[in-house]
């Protein structure tokens, strides 16, 4: 596993050193993981994947998981004393997960193929789809434009892939097509975390304050273990809840921050939040691994 991580972590520094040489075109490389890379891992696993009830469970339990972080949060925000757009960037970065960029790397990496399948729709359904509906609804109580668009879910290259493979399954796809769609999916895992190296702001962790360190606890610590610990009284542990109880120990979204800084919301907090959690999720995501006994 260290050998897995130190992959992971080195793929993520060369984007940091090399920062000054890609920033000005990592857009392009953005557009290329989201409109080539992920939808094509997203088709090739979600049409080899067996879906059965058991993942509508998973789907529900990310549900639940988010609900019970975003009125944790908002506990734990009135008990700090935050200011209304502080509290409210509090409760986003403290219950949604970067479950995509990061969540589809590690999962590859810590539990392999077999388990980002899974990961693709707790993404897409427990992850993605709450952040544009409950995360616009916690962004109004302060921004009165911010409105759930349902256009935004459906015309999202991921999800139109989901859709798309769902549709596919009756149908027998040549394996060449297949093994495209693997080929350009293996790209993700670099891209995507050398992509964050680039993109991450370490001089805006230069304020980061204890309302950060408090969120951060909240999403890569308390309510991962938690969900563990739940799960594990009523189910056994699979490999679907490997992939979902993984993905909800991910670091702040990227998406969330983006919704904050558009409601003009804390933005500090927001961006601080998602680079401080990129750092710590090298030592975070493996030791909820650990724990867990994954």
């Amino acid at each position: 596993m260290i050998e897995n991580i130190l992959y992971l972590f080195t793929i993520f520094a060369l984007g940091v050193i090399l920062k000054k040489r890609f920033e000005k075109n990592i857009d392009s490389l953005i557009d290329f993981i989201v409109y080539v890379s992920l939808p094509a891992l997203v088709f090739s696993h979600i049409y080899r994947l067996s879906i059965d009830s058991s993942i509508v469970l998973i789907i529900l339990f990310g549900w639940a998981v988010i609900i019970f972080s975003i009125m944790l949060s908002a506990t734990v925000g009135k008990f700090l004393k935050l200011p209304k757009k502080s509290l409210l960037t509090f409760i986003m970065v403290s219950s949604f997960g970067n479950t995509a960029f990061l969540g589809y790397p590690y999962i590859q990496t810590l539990i392999g193929d077999e388990g980002l399948g899974y990961a693709v729709i707790f993404d897409n359904l427990a992850s993605f789809l709450p952040v544009v509906t409950l995360g616009t609804f916690i962004i109004s109580f302060e921004n009165k434009t911010s409105k759930f668009d349902i256009k935004k879910i459906l015309t999202s290259p991921a999800f139109l892939a989901l859709i798309a493979a769902l549709l596919a399954k009756s149908v027998n796809i040549s394996e060449t097509i297949l093994s495209i769609c693997d080929s350009l999916g293996s790209t993700i895992t670099p891209l995507a975390l050398f992509a964050v190296g680039v993109k991450i702001d370490f001089s805006k962790l230069k304020s980061i304050k204890y309302p950060i360190l408090f969120s951060l606890f909240i999403k890569m610590i308390l309510v991962p273990l938690l969900a563990i610990f739940v799960w594990q009284l009523f189910f056994e542990i699979d490999i679907k809840a490997k992939a979902a109880l993984l993905e909800i120990a991910m670091p702040p979204m990227v998406l969330a921050s983006i919704m904050v800084m558009k409601a003009k919301l804390d933005s500090d907090l927001a961006v601080a939040s998602v680079g401080l959690g990129v750092v710590l999720s090298f030592v975070t995501v493996p030791m909820i691994y650990w724990i867990s006994g994954f």
